[in-house]
């Protein structure tokens, strides 16, 4: 199984059509897709459920805006990280199907998107920072150790959630990683390969994110690893949750394990 992880987590790193891991600020300044009317809706949560929302603050004086979906007695810890040109509101639509799983969530802007801001370049290691201080957050706001914590991640957001998933293989915890995209990062991948074998991963994608890797992409299935391609769909992304209900029953199973 080691093997197996080994050869995707290499392959999203040699395959890298990006060199180096400084990602252009302007990129994550994109506000456009932001909407700004009715941002949340908490009467349309469960009784069961607390909504808050508001800002981290970054080692470096960036700003992180996160939304929390928080109840007691939960079965973990459900973290959702957007893809580029996007914020969390892409989780929206999604959203009454993950409070159904009895789960905290959290889901945050990342660092220059949405309304997150960024005091300078935006890294691939300060996103994994950023990650971590989201779920720390997530964690003292909770009334005890989270159970299971699942990260699901979008394009960028799945990379930076899988790339920072050496920080929680010895928890469970499961990651979901949706069309995940190419950048080079300083992961070890020796060090992944070394504290993740009781993880459960899924990878989704699509026959659009197939064309787009050059059909370079190994398949596997395993007990805790699954690769799953929507072999009609030209969607990519969460667009490919919103029309294949295969791949929402799978999500459900692999978070209910």
């Amino acid at each position: 199984m080691k093997i197996m992880i080994f050869l995707i987590i290499s392959m999203l790193l040699i395959s890298c059509s990006q060199s180096g891991n400084e990602i252009n600020n302007e990129l994550y300044n994109d506000t456009s897709s932001y909407n700004n009317e009715d941002d949340v809706d908490p009467l349309s949560l469960s009784n069961d459920y607390s909504f808050q929302e508001g800002y981290i603050n970054t080692n470096d004086n960036s700003n992180l805006y996160y939304r929390l979906y928080h109840k007691k007695n939960n079965e973990g810890l459900i973290v959702l990280s957007h893809k580029e040109d996007s914020s969390l509101e892409e989780w929206d639509i999604l959203m009454d199907i993950f409070l159904e799983l009895n789960y905290n969530i959290v889901s945050y802007d990342l660092r220059g998107f949405g309304k997150s801001q960024a005091s300078s370049y935006s890294t691939i290691a300060k996103m994994k920072d950023d990650l971590k201080l989201i779920v720390n957050f997530a964690q003292n706001s909770n009334e005890s150790k989270f159970k299971n914590i699942v990260f699901i991640g979008d394009g960028l957001g799945a990379n930076i959630s899988l790339y920072s998933s050496v920080n929680y293989c010895q928890v469970n915890s499961s990651f979901i990683m949706i069309s995940p995209k190419m950048f080079s990062d300083e992961m070890s991948v020796d060090e992944f390969n070394k504290y993740c074998d009781n993880s459960k991963y899924l990878f989704l994608y699509s026959k659009k994110d197939f064309k787009d890797l050059n059909e370079q992409l190994y398949i596997y299935n395993y007990d805790n690893l699954k690769t799953m391609i929507d072999s009609t769909s030209d969607y990519t992304g969460i667009d490919i949750l919103l029309n294949n209900s295969t791949f929402i029953k799978e999500i459900k199973n692999i978070i209910n394990f």
